[in-house]
């Protein structure tokens, strides 16, 4: 009995079987893998590449590589925030980017972060130095409350990612069942890029604290809804076309005792109940309603049109 589960979790995904999950969260949430995102699109880029050239140590082609992800999610994520705020988040984001491809080369300053950033001192390495400026940059266009949460979730996620590089396993059944999940919640960036919705330039006739305030209430769900779609989406890349076996959907399928790929039909099914309850809750706000949506919806696109997942390789039209 043991044997035939561990099978079925072993189990690898397919092309077609993902192809035909990758169509069914194209239709749901009404994807045009053919958006074009210029003029502003390179005009973000070469805005950022410098920083980005900076971060990569002068690697031109690593330095393209962050600015176009980067610039991809500003204008995916986040269309109605202002132009000098989709600077910074993309620069942000050239920042996670670029330390989770460079963490084993900075641990010990990764350790150091916190201290250097609460000392007010400079930050030795290009990517942590661009954290701390960006986040000093976006205090004007937040609530107290938000700028708090933004950099305690952003130092507990370089923390993490430097635990997660120090070379000790961790398994999903490590004391608590849902060790995965809470460990996956930690390492990655979501709830910082739900904290960057509640921009003040979008509500203007509205106190920031109450937008806050009912954001904050669905935050498990919007932080869940992140990661989730991280996770579904870059599977392809990851383990269909890729070797990768130490995530979040092989370790649900672990715990689960189910195959990976009924995984990551049970996980979509969640992913979507949990989006659609979020936007039930949020009708009480349209506009932040709207934030909302747009952001799920631009971060699913995102992962259709960035060639860091691959996903013009999966036929989706059949």
């Amino acid at each position: 009995m043991t044997s035939s589960v561990s099978q079925a979790f072993d189990r690898s995904v397919s092309h077609d079987e993902f192809a035909q999950l990758a169509k069914r969260w194209k239709d749901y949430f009404k994807i045009d893998s053919s958006t074009n995102l210029e003029p502003d699109f390179m005009k973000l880029k070469e805005i950022i590449l410098p920083d980005c050239l900076s971060i990569a140590h002068d690697n031109a082609a690593m330095a393209d590589r962050y600015a176009t992800f980067a610039t991809n999610v500003a204008l995916t994520f986040y269309p109605l925030h202002p132009w000098d705020l989709k600077i910074l988040t993309a620069l942000y984001t050239a920042a996670f980017i670029s330390l989770d491809d460079q963490i084993l080369d900075m641990r010990h300053d990764v350790q150091l972060f916190r201290t250097r950033l609460l000392r007010g001192e400079s930050q030795p390495q290009a990517s942590l130095a661009l954290f701390a400026r960006t986040l000093t940059q976006m205090e004007p266009h937040y609530g107290t409350f938000t700028m708090d949460l933004l950099v305690a979730s952003t130092i507990e996620s370089i923390a993490s990612q430097g635990l997660e590089s120090s070379g000790h396993v961790y398994h999903p059944d490590r004391i608590s069942d849902d060790f995965s999940r809470y460990f996956r919640w930690m390492t990655g960036f979501a709830q910082p890029y739900g904290l960057f919705l509640p921009a003040r330039h979008l509500f203007p006739d509205q106190p920031v604290e109450t937008v806050e305030a009912l954001l904050l209430g669905v935050m498990p769900e919007i932080a869940q809804l992140a990661h989730g779609i991280n996770d579904v989406l870059s599977f392809y890349k990851e383990s269909v076309v890729g070797p990768e076996r130490a995530n979040f959907i092989y370790m649900g399928a672990a715990k689960r005792g189910i195959a990976p790929l009924a995984m990551l039909e049970e996980f979509t099914w969640e992913l979507f109940t949990s989006y659609e309850a979020v936007m039930r809750r949020l009708e009480v706000n349209p506009q932040l309603r709207d934030v909302f949506r747009l952001w799920i919806h631009g971060e699913t696109l995102f992962h259709y049109i960035d060639p860091r997942y691959r996903l013009m390789e999966v036929e989706l039209s059949g």
